[in-house]
């Protein structure tokens, strides 16, 4: 049961309830603002209820942080089975060090006369960066970004090739390494 009891508290508890709904799919704050009755001055305006005292209460109530932590250390781990087709005439000693090199786990390598296909792990940069960018809006961490309905940090990483977003990848997961995150 939160400390904080009344109108607020019940529409700030609305608000993130409208907002994760449907596993957080694409539901602007403003909108769930505007559902939970907030005024539209107010809703037009959504980081403003990050700094009440109900938001923060009922974030930690419907969002533990402990649950959050284990979550999100599921989503880091993520990866994604990929296939690569190689020359038959590199050895299998060859591309286990090439896919080392580049970070990778290789499983299994299956040989044809025409190649030699490989079938390895590999971080899933693009889950792991938008499960991070959900945790840290959420909880209201992106003190440098703007936020508003239009635009979010997630903008930043949509039309990066794999190389840029593995380097992003890397970069965020220093960072939550290095510091208390959640």
């Amino acid at each position: 049961m939160s400390s904080y009891t009344g109108k607020q508290n019940i529409r700030a508890k609305n608000t993130l309830q409208k907002m994760v709904a449907n596993g957080g799919k694409r539901r602007s704050q403003a909108q769930a603002m505007r559902e939970a009755g907030y005024s539209e001055s107010y809703a037009r305006n959504p980081q403003k209820i990050k700094k009440t005292n109900a938001w923060k209460v009922i974030m930690q109530e419907l969002l533990p942080d402990e649950e959050l932590a284990a979550k999100l250390r599921t989503i880091i781990d993520t990866r994604e089975i990929k296939k690569m087709k190689f020359y038959p005439s590199f050895t299998d000693k060859e591309i286990i060090t090439i896919l080392q090199n580049a970070d990778k786990v290789p499983m299994d390598i299956r040989r044809t006369s025409r190649y030699a296909e490989v079938i390895f792990h590999e971080d899933n940069a693009r889950i792991q960066i938008q499960g991070l960018d959900m945790v840290y809006r959420l909880k209201g961490r992106y003190k440098h970004v703007e936020q508003c309905d239009h635009c979010t940090a997630l903008e930043k990483y949509r039309n990066l090739s794999f190389k840029e977003l593995e380097e992003c990848r890397k970069q965020l997961m220093a960072k939550f390494t290095k510091s208390e995150v959640i």
